[in-house]
């Protein structure tokens, strides 16, 4: 699988305190410059690199966005939009903070960026969403009615994680032209064994034991004090809510990972611009699994950095938001 990378791939292999590469795919190819990887062993889920600067975070204050029926969807909303439209989805967990670096770099250079808290995570409740708040499809349908409601034009559908998942099923589902394209950092893969979880079938069974004992109101309180602390072992944050530790079981029951190859084949007949950024020391998913996506997805700019696991839009904010301006 190594050798199968690209040579841009395989020659960013930096050597020394820095190094520099040009990644691209089609007319939009970008240098960019940054830090030595990590080293062997100090990379936990979220890679925690004290010695680079970053960025000031910016962050705003939240609203709500009322879809009718009782229904309300959390975001944060900021940029003047001379220069377009972001809309950005997070990951499970991950809430509308996981885009404050990368938000601030695109909202300075006059970009509008709407951020989004997606049900059962943050302040954005489950019955947001008209079906099952686990359903990748439900959740493109309440992303959709988002831009929607909020009377966006053409914007950017910008994802980290598993929310790649969800805005590839947004523009399956959309017109040709009701979106400018994708940005997808540090996106699911094609395959499902890619090492968070495996085995495949022990995480499985554990999604749908939870599920099962989750929905007894006795068992209920503790069977989640267990999971948040399976979790925060697993290396997620310890910040998250019982109620968060319970969805986020729900949804990785419900990612439609067999369904990622057509879905990607779809974007690629639609040939939706695409970009694809993303870590080698991502301790989630194999560098092997990122490039194989980023090949199946439609032509666009890829990112490889060698650093920063699981947050390349925390840590290489400014790279990837020089990248999304060329849209």
């Amino acid at each position: 699988q190594t050798q199968a990378l690209t040579a841009q791939e395989a020659t960013f292999e930096g050597r020394g305190e820095r190094a520099q590469h040009m990644v691209g795919v089609g007319p939009l190819t970008h240098r960019i410059s940054v830090s030595r990887a990590l080293k062997p062993g100090s990379a936990r889920w979220f890679s925690a690199l004290k010695d680079r600067a970053l960025p000031v975070p910016t962050d705003h204050p939240q609203q709500f966005l009322e879809l009718g029926a009782g229904r309300s969807v959390s975001f944060m909303d900021a940029g003047s939009g001379r220069q377009g439209e972001v809309l950005a989805v997070h990951g499970c967990p991950g809430s509308v903070y996981d885009f404050r670096y990368l938000a601030g770099e695109l909202e300075r250079a006059g970009v509008r960026v709407i951020r989004v808290d997606m049900p059962g995570n943050a302040r954005t409740r489950l019955d947001a969403v008209r079906g099952d708040p686990a359903d990748p499809v439900e959740l493109a349908a309440l992303i959709r009615e988002v831009a929607d409601s909020m009377g966006l034009a053409q914007p950017l559908l910008l994802a980290h994680s598993v929310g790649a998942q969800v805005v590839q099923n947004v523009i399956e589902a959309a017109p040709d032209d009701r979106f400018l394209g994708l940005a997808l950092v540090n996106p699911a893969p094609l395959l499902v064994t890619h090492r968070m979880i495996r085995p495949y079938w022990l995480v499985r069974s554990v999604c749908l034991l939870s599920t099962l004992v989750d929905s007894v109101p006795p068992l209920r309180g503790n069977w989640r004090k267990l999971l948040k602390r399976l979790q925060v072992t697993w290396g997620f944050t310890p910040k998250m809510e019982l109620e968060e530790c319970a969805y986020m079981m729900r949804r990785l029951l419900k990612v439609d990972w067999w369904r990622q190859r057509e879905r990607a084949a779809g974007l690629r007949k639609r040939k939706t611009p695409t970009l694809v950024a993303y870590t080698k020391d991502d301790p989630m998913i194999e560098q092997e699994l990122y490039h194989q996506l980023s090949q199946a997805l439609p032509s666009g700019p890829r990112l490889v950095f060698p650093d920063g696991g699981h947050f390349a839009n925390k840590w290489h904010s400014e790279a990837i938001a020089a990248s999304v301006l060329e849209f």
